[in-house]
Protein backbone atom coordinates (compact mmCIF):
# COMPACT_ATOMS: atom_id res chain seq x y z
CA UNK A 1 0.00 0.00 0.00
CA UNK A 2 2.57 2.08 0.82
CA UNK A 3 4.80 1.71 -2.48
CA UNK A 4 1.93 2.32 -4.71
CA UNK A 5 1.42 5.35 -2.50
CA UNK A 6 4.86 6.47 -3.65
CA UNK A 7 4.24 6.01 -7.09
CA UNK A 8 1.55 7.64 -6.97
CA UNK A 9 3.00 10.39 -5.87
CA UNK A 10 5.92 10.39 -8.10
CA UNK A 11 3.53 10.17 -11.61
CA UNK A 12 1.53 13.29 -10.22
CA UNK A 13 5.10 14.74 -9.47
CA UNK A 14 6.56 14.03 -13.16
CA UNK A 15 3.38 15.00 -14.74
CA UNK A 16 3.39 18.52 -13.16
CA UNK A 17 6.87 19.24 -14.27
CA UNK A 18 6.33 18.32 -17.51
CA UNK A 19 3.33 20.37 -18.04
CA UNK A 20 5.44 23.37 -16.43
CA UNK A 21 8.19 22.54 -19.21
CA UNK A 22 6.02 22.42 -21.93
CA UNK A 23 3.59 25.72 -21.00
CA UNK A 24 7.41 27.17 -20.59
CA UNK A 25 8.20 26.50 -23.50
CA UNK A 26 9.61 29.93 -26.15
CA UNK A 27 6.57 29.75 -28.22
CA UNK A 28 4.64 30.85 -24.87
CA UNK A 29 6.86 33.51 -24.25
CA UNK A 30 7.20 37.07 -25.23
CA UNK A 31 9.85 39.23 -25.34
CA UNK A 32 9.16 43.25 -25.52
CA UNK A 33 9.78 46.83 -23.91
CA UNK A 34 7.71 49.12 -22.33
CA UNK A 35 7.79 51.63 -24.59
CA UNK A 36 6.51 48.79 -27.29
CA UNK A 37 3.47 47.53 -25.26
CA UNK A 38 2.28 51.27 -24.28
CA UNK A 39 4.12 53.82 -25.93
CA UNK A 40 6.79 56.20 -25.48
CA UNK A 41 4.44 58.73 -23.37
CA UNK A 42 3.44 56.26 -20.79
CA UNK A 43 6.34 54.48 -20.74
CA UNK A 44 8.52 57.88 -19.93
CA UNK A 45 5.88 58.60 -17.19
CA UNK A 46 7.60 55.09 -15.42
CA UNK A 47 10.83 55.52 -16.17
CA UNK A 48 11.84 56.05 -12.54
CA UNK A 49 10.79 52.75 -11.79
CA UNK A 50 11.48 50.79 -15.56
CA UNK A 51 13.67 51.66 -18.20
CA UNK A 52 11.35 52.22 -21.23
CA UNK A 53 13.69 50.03 -23.29
CA UNK A 54 14.49 47.21 -20.60
CA UNK A 55 13.56 43.97 -22.13
CA UNK A 56 10.52 42.21 -20.22
CA UNK A 57 9.34 38.92 -20.83
CA UNK A 58 6.06 37.49 -20.45
CA UNK A 59 5.22 34.00 -19.90
CA UNK A 60 1.48 33.23 -21.57
CA UNK A 61 -0.46 30.50 -21.27
CA UNK A 62 -3.48 30.26 -23.59
CA UNK A 63 -6.46 28.34 -22.48
CA UNK A 64 -7.06 24.81 -23.45
CA UNK A 65 -8.61 24.48 -26.92
CA UNK A 66 -7.76 27.75 -27.49
CA UNK A 67 -9.75 29.43 -30.73
CA UNK A 68 -7.89 32.73 -31.76
CA UNK A 69 -10.97 33.90 -33.56
CA UNK A 70 -13.23 33.44 -29.80
CA UNK A 71 -13.27 35.82 -27.19
CA UNK A 72 -10.56 35.25 -23.95
CA UNK A 73 -10.52 36.51 -20.76
CA UNK A 74 -7.18 37.30 -19.32
CA UNK A 75 -6.07 36.24 -15.55
CA UNK A 76 -3.31 38.66 -14.58
CA UNK A 77 -0.75 36.78 -11.94
CA UNK A 78 0.82 39.80 -10.38
CA UNK A 79 4.03 39.62 -8.37
CA UNK A 80 7.60 38.40 -7.75
CA UNK A 81 7.99 35.71 -10.61
CA UNK A 82 10.74 33.75 -7.95
CA UNK A 83 8.30 34.16 -4.82
CA UNK A 84 4.88 34.08 -6.55
CA UNK A 85 5.47 31.28 -9.24
CA UNK A 86 1.63 29.78 -9.20
CA UNK A 87 1.04 25.86 -8.37
CA UNK A 88 -0.47 23.44 -10.55
CA UNK A 89 -3.97 23.86 -9.95
CA UNK A 90 -3.31 27.33 -10.24
CA UNK A 91 -2.63 26.84 -14.12
CA UNK A 92 -5.20 24.32 -14.97
CA UNK A 93 -7.88 25.88 -13.39
CA UNK A 94 -7.22 29.02 -15.42
CA UNK A 95 -6.69 27.47 -18.65
CA UNK A 96 -9.63 25.31 -18.74
CA UNK A 97 -11.76 29.00 -17.69
CA UNK A 98 -11.39 30.61 -21.09
CA UNK A 99 -8.69 32.71 -19.41
CA UNK A 100 -5.13 33.22 -20.73
CA UNK A 101 -3.06 33.19 -17.77
CA UNK A 102 0.34 35.86 -17.73
CA UNK A 103 2.81 36.49 -15.78
CA UNK A 104 5.81 38.99 -15.78
CA UNK A 105 9.14 36.73 -15.57
CA UNK A 106 11.30 39.49 -13.28
CA UNK A 107 14.84 38.47 -14.02
CA UNK A 108 16.60 41.68 -14.98
CA UNK A 109 14.42 43.93 -13.65
CA UNK A 110 14.81 44.66 -9.60
CA UNK A 111 11.51 43.26 -8.02
CA UNK A 112 10.02 46.68 -6.05
CA UNK A 113 6.52 46.79 -5.36
CA UNK A 114 6.29 49.89 -7.53
CA UNK A 115 7.68 47.83 -11.08
CA UNK A 116 5.52 44.63 -10.29
CA UNK A 117 2.44 47.14 -9.98
CA UNK A 118 3.26 48.46 -13.85
CA UNK A 119 4.62 44.82 -14.98
CA UNK A 120 0.65 44.07 -13.76
CA UNK A 121 -0.55 46.26 -15.61
CA UNK A 122 1.11 46.39 -18.68
CA UNK A 123 0.25 42.49 -19.65
CA UNK A 124 -3.21 44.19 -20.28
CA UNK A 125 -2.53 45.43 -23.83
CA UNK A 126 0.08 44.03 -24.37
CA UNK A 127 -2.81 40.43 -24.90
CA UNK A 128 -4.58 43.21 -26.07
CA UNK A 129 -2.87 43.58 -29.34
CA UNK A 130 -2.40 39.95 -29.50
CA UNK A 131 -5.80 38.66 -28.99
CA UNK A 132 -9.46 39.05 -29.41
CA UNK A 133 -10.05 39.96 -25.80
CA UNK A 134 -12.89 40.02 -23.90
CA UNK A 135 -13.11 42.96 -21.75
CA UNK A 136 -15.70 41.81 -19.12
CA UNK A 137 -13.53 39.18 -18.04
CA UNK A 138 -10.07 40.65 -17.33
CA UNK A 139 -9.13 40.03 -13.63
CA UNK A 140 -5.66 39.40 -11.39
CA UNK A 141 -4.46 37.72 -8.62
CA UNK A 142 -1.34 36.11 -7.11
CA UNK A 143 0.48 38.70 -4.56
CA UNK A 144 -1.82 40.05 -2.27
CA UNK A 145 -0.97 43.96 -2.29
CA UNK A 146 0.38 44.28 -6.01
CA UNK A 147 -2.80 42.33 -7.32
CA UNK A 148 -5.45 44.87 -4.74
CA UNK A 149 -3.75 47.65 -5.60
CA UNK A 150 -3.78 47.00 -9.84
CA UNK A 151 -7.11 46.48 -9.26
CA UNK A 152 -8.34 49.85 -7.49
CA UNK A 153 -6.47 51.84 -9.46
CA UNK A 154 -7.83 50.72 -12.57
CA UNK A 155 -11.39 49.55 -12.01
CA UNK A 156 -12.60 50.11 -15.79
CA UNK A 157 -9.74 47.61 -16.54
CA UNK A 158 -10.09 45.38 -14.13
CA UNK A 159 -13.19 43.69 -13.51
CA UNK A 160 -12.51 41.41 -11.08
CA UNK A 161 -10.05 40.00 -8.61
CA UNK A 162 -8.80 36.81 -6.30
CA UNK A 163 -7.02 37.30 -3.33
CA UNK A 164 -4.95 34.89 -1.31
CA UNK A 165 -2.63 36.43 0.80
CA UNK A 166 -0.41 39.91 1.07
CA UNK A 167 -1.01 43.42 2.56
CA UNK A 168 -5.00 44.21 1.26
CA UNK A 169 -5.56 47.39 2.60
CA UNK A 170 -2.96 49.75 1.14
CA UNK A 171 -2.49 53.39 -0.64
CA UNK A 172 -5.70 55.08 0.64
CA UNK A 173 -7.52 51.69 -0.18
CA UNK A 174 -10.91 53.44 1.81
CA UNK A 175 -10.94 56.33 -0.40
CA UNK A 176 -11.29 53.62 -3.90
CA UNK A 177 -14.21 51.42 -2.63
CA UNK A 178 -16.87 53.31 -4.10
CA UNK A 179 -14.97 52.95 -7.61
CA UNK A 180 -14.84 49.09 -7.27
CA UNK A 181 -18.38 48.68 -6.69
CA UNK A 182 -19.50 47.05 -9.85
CA UNK A 183 -16.40 44.37 -10.05
CA UNK A 184 -15.92 41.20 -8.03
CA UNK A 185 -14.10 40.13 -5.76
CA UNK A 186 -12.84 36.70 -4.04
CA UNK A 187 -10.94 36.48 -0.97
CA UNK A 188 -10.05 32.42 -0.41
CA UNK A 189 -7.98 32.34 3.13
CA UNK A 190 -7.69 29.31 5.60
CA UNK A 191 -5.15 29.27 8.32
CA UNK A 192 -5.46 31.74 11.65
CA UNK A 193 -2.33 33.56 10.56
CA UNK A 194 -2.60 37.55 10.92
CA UNK A 195 -2.45 37.85 7.13
CA UNK A 196 -5.51 34.95 6.88
CA UNK A 197 -7.50 37.41 9.13
CA UNK A 198 -6.70 40.38 7.45
CA UNK A 199 -8.23 38.96 4.31
CA UNK A 200 -11.21 37.87 6.75
CA UNK A 201 -10.88 41.49 7.71
CA UNK A 202 -10.67 43.44 4.43
CA UNK A 203 -13.63 41.33 3.08
CA UNK A 204 -15.87 42.63 5.94
CA UNK A 205 -14.76 46.07 4.51
CA UNK A 206 -15.85 45.78 1.07
CA UNK A 207 -19.14 44.31 2.47
CA UNK A 208 -19.99 47.32 4.41
CA UNK A 209 -19.05 49.66 1.84
CA UNK A 210 -21.58 48.33 -0.08
CA UNK A 211 -19.21 46.17 -2.69
CA UNK A 212 -21.93 43.26 -3.15
CA UNK A 213 -20.29 41.30 -5.26
CA UNK A 214 -17.38 39.74 -2.65
CA UNK A 215 -17.32 36.25 -1.95
CA UNK A 216 -15.48 34.82 1.24
CA UNK A 217 -14.11 30.66 0.50
CA UNK A 218 -12.72 29.66 3.81
CA UNK A 219 -10.44 26.65 3.63
CA UNK A 220 -10.87 24.53 6.43
CA UNK A 221 -7.69 24.92 8.50
CA UNK A 222 -8.03 21.51 10.13
CA UNK A 223 -7.94 19.35 7.02
CA UNK A 224 -5.52 21.17 5.10
CA UNK A 225 -4.75 25.39 4.56
CA UNK A 226 -3.40 25.08 0.70
CA UNK A 227 -6.04 25.87 -2.23
CA UNK A 228 -7.23 22.96 -3.68
CA UNK A 229 -8.96 22.92 -7.59
CA UNK A 230 -11.95 23.29 -6.69
CA UNK A 231 -11.66 26.54 -4.68
CA UNK A 232 -10.15 28.08 -7.55
CA UNK A 233 -12.70 27.17 -10.11
CA UNK A 234 -15.34 28.08 -7.77
CA UNK A 235 -13.47 31.74 -7.63
CA UNK A 236 -13.44 31.79 -10.77
CA UNK A 237 -16.84 30.81 -11.94
CA UNK A 238 -17.86 33.75 -9.25
CA UNK A 239 -16.09 36.45 -11.44
CA UNK A 240 -18.03 35.27 -14.39
CA UNK A 241 -21.34 34.64 -13.13
CA UNK A 242 -23.42 37.74 -13.76
CA UNK A 243 -25.62 36.41 -11.08
CA UNK A 244 -23.20 36.24 -8.65
CA UNK A 245 -24.13 39.11 -5.99
CA UNK A 246 -27.02 36.48 -4.70
CA UNK A 247 -25.09 33.94 -4.59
Amino acid sequence: MVFRILVTSCIILIAQNVFSQESLSDDFKIKTTPREITGSELSEKNSDYINPDQKIIYAVYPPNDFNPSAKTGIMVFAGAYKDNHPTFNWLSSVRESNLIYIEALVSDVDSSFRQRQILAEMAVPLLEKRYNIDENRIYISGEGRVASVVAMNNPGIFKGAIYTNGNLWTENAETKLDSIKQNKFVFITGDLKSRAKQARDVYGKYKKAGIENSKLIFLNPVRSSKIKRIDLVRAINYLDDPDSSSK
